[in-house]
């Protein structure tokens, strides 16, 4: 709180003040008072006004200061009322009392929400586990009744399971920390069964694939990590060009640099638009490659892996060259698996 803004505040009270002095003055002098006790009088008025004046100031700096200071040190600004003590100012212990009230208020609120939000979230994952029966009876089905139209529906159920996996995934995204296990493992141990489950797409398309570099091993949660690996290989086998007279081609390789172990998927397909790769992480985004028609494109496969691996406390990045293909790395931090 500053002087100044605390004098113009007390313009009034000032104004009053210093009426009530030249009033006294000249009542004094029409009661015939001697200079001296006249003198008197008004110093010892002047000097209460003032005391009132300045400590009615320090007060409320005191407390306006101390806000100020415990709001710019928060984080989670909504804790304020938290943290200040209640006032001897009765001015003071208004502005107190509404917070105190905003804020439980908002808790409420929030606590409204968050009950919805998980009431949601129940729900979703009742609906996948509901729904992965008659997927799971149709996968037997097309097992046992193999034709070329069955392999082909199979196809398409097993797009339709990846993408009730990413909702169930999606659901769970915001409590990630409660569903983890850390483990050590081989980056070969991550990969394998992500490729198992689109081997069928490697082989009616005749993509080759190639890997090296996966003897290193990383701390990670094998299930949230085999999802984001999914998403990342099911993005490179969506935009292969397969019209084009360069056999489609994928690599997954490792390494490490010192400070990070990578893990790398690299396509040969039609890439990025370099006005699309700073938004390819936005919620929603599906850019001019999303557009189109067999793409399928519906801007949270990236976002969702994103958000996973920073739960996880991994990095993901992506580099493309629009025409040549795209290359999506995901980040293990050696020092933290030391």
């Amino acid at each position: 709180m500053r002087f100044l803004d605390y004098v113009k505040d007390k313009l009034l009270f000032l104004s009053v003040s210093t009426v009530l002095l030249v009033f006294m003055g000249f009542s004094l002098e029409l009661l015939h008072v001697d200079k001296g006790s006249r003198l008197y009088l008004l110093l010892v008025l002047f000097f209460a006004l003032s005391l009132v004046f300045w400590v009615e100031f320090f007060m409320k700096a005191h407390f306006y200061n101390d806000v100020c200071k415990k709001l710019s040190r928060l984080d989670k600004k909504y804790l304020l009322s938290e943290l200040i003590n209640r006032p001897s100012l009765n001015e003071c212990r208004i502005l107190y009392e509404v917070l105190k009230t905003a804020s439980k208020s908002m808790n409420d609120e929030i606590a409204v929400y968050r009950r919805s939000s998980n009431e949601y979230r129940e729900y979703i994952e009742t609906w996948v586990h509901e729904v992965k029966t008659p997927i799971a009876s149709a996968e037997l089905i097309i097992e046992n009744h193999q034709t070329p139209v069955t392999l082909s529906l199979g196809e398409e159920i097993d797009q339709i399971e990846r993408y009730v996996n990413q909702a169930l995934f999606y659901s769970r995204s915001s409590g990630v920390e409660k569903d983890y296990v850390i483990k050590k493992t081989c980056l070969q141990n991550l990969v394998n069964p992500v490729i198992r489950k689109t081997a069928k797409t490697f082989i009616r398309q005749k993509i080759k694939l190639s890997t090296n570099g996966l003897e290193h091993e990383v701390f990670t949660d094998p299930k949230w990590t085999d999802f984001i690996l999914g998403q990342l290989l099911d993005n490179s086998l969506k935009y292969l060009d397969y019209s084009s007279s360069t056999p489609a081609e994928i690599t997954v390789s490792g390494a490490c640099n010192g400070a990070e172990i990578l893990l790398s998927i690299a396509d040969n397909g039609i890439g990025i638009p370099p006005e699309d790769i700073d938004r390819i992480f936005d919620k929603g985004f599906t850019g001019s490659n999303g557009r189109r028609g067999s793409a399928k494109a519906t801007g949270i496969g990236l976002y969702l892996c994103k958000k996973l691996c920073q739960k996880l406390g991994l990095g993901l990045s992506v580099e493309s060259v629009s025409g040549r293909g795209t290359t999506a790395t995901i980040h293990f931090p050696v020092l933290e698996q030391m």
